[in-house]
């Protein structure tokens, strides 16, 4: 028996950092967020997360950590209009 990942959700267009467990969250099952980006309004209100990248980026060692997980993808969507190509992925890995 092997476990297939869910498919890749549609990227969200808004602006912001967006998170995706593809495995769920084993440490906290009723954080559900295995089927859709999630806009991590925590992140951005307290970490920072939404003004770059590379800030956006950061954040996927902390939801791996918090679910116990390893395969946590992190999306900035940048501004329209702005520096730097929107809907950029952050810390992909599979």
């Amino acid at each position: 028996m092997a476990w297939v990942a869910p498919a890749r959700p549609a990227e969200p267009t808004e602006p912001g950092c967006y998170v995706w467990h593809p495995s769920g969250c084993p440490r906290k099952p009723s954080v559900k967020v295995d089927t859709e980006w999630a806009h991590d309004i925590w992140g951005e209100n307290n970490r920072g997360a939404g003004s770059s990248e590379q800030t956006c980026a950061s954040r996927k060692s902390q939801y791996d950590s918090f679910c116990g997980t390893s395969d946590v993808e992190m999306l900035f969507v940048g501004p329209a209009g702005g520096a730097g190509p929107p809907g950029r992925r952050v810390g992909y890995l599979r």
